[in-house]
């Protein structure tokens, strides 16, 4: 039996609708590459929601820091401007981690093997998946008959036939 080295699943972190598939079956991805977008349409309008307090948050924060530096204002309300400005740029940053969740990415450089998704199908963590396999890199497992196991031992040279393809290599 030939078999890849690198044969893995991609699953989704969270489970979604899928909204888009962005490929097929024996396409050459690589690793960290999109493949499948899970709706995630309530996030990407919180994180909207979330930019625009980090716009208003910013200015008020510009305006404050322009009358510290002409020596106008307290320090605590400069402080709290800054404050509340970092809060905002947090929740974007932590909402945009909990987006990239929603996306099924490929761990390994490979060709799409199994794509068994379908637009509009729910995917769940664990359940349903993409498998990729680099072909780069193959192992051979073969069974030997008992007469011969005493006989063969790791590291020697033997004939691997492969009978499907009619061609044998030597190893």
């Amino acid at each position: 039996k030939i078999d890849a080295q690198d044969n893995v699943m991609a699953y989704p972190q969270s489970p979604g609708a899928i909204t888009a598939i962005y490929v097929k079956a024996g396409q050459h991805v690589s690793r960290g590459q999109v493949l499948v977008q899970l709706d995630n349409s309530v996030l990407n309008q919180n994180i909207a929601q979330a930019e625009t307090m980090v716009t208003l948050n910013r200015t008020l924060y510009q305006r404050k820091k322009n009358l510290w530096d002409q020596k106008i204002g307290t320090e605590v309300q400069f402080l709290q401007a800054r404050t509340v400005m970092q809060g905002p740029l947090k929740q974007v940053a932590g909402l945009r981690q909990q987006a990239d969740m929603f996306r099924i990415t490929s761990p390994i450089s490979g060709t799409v093997d199994q794509m068994d998704l379908k637009l509009g199908q729910v995917a769940q963590p664990g359940v349903t998946g993409i498998r990729v396999v680099n072909a780069d890199v193959l192992k051979v497992k073969a069974d030997v008959p008992e007469s011969y196991a005493g006989s063969v031992n790791q590291g020697d040279n033997v004939q691997v036939v492969i009978p499907d393809a009619n061609d044998s290599l030597m190893t």
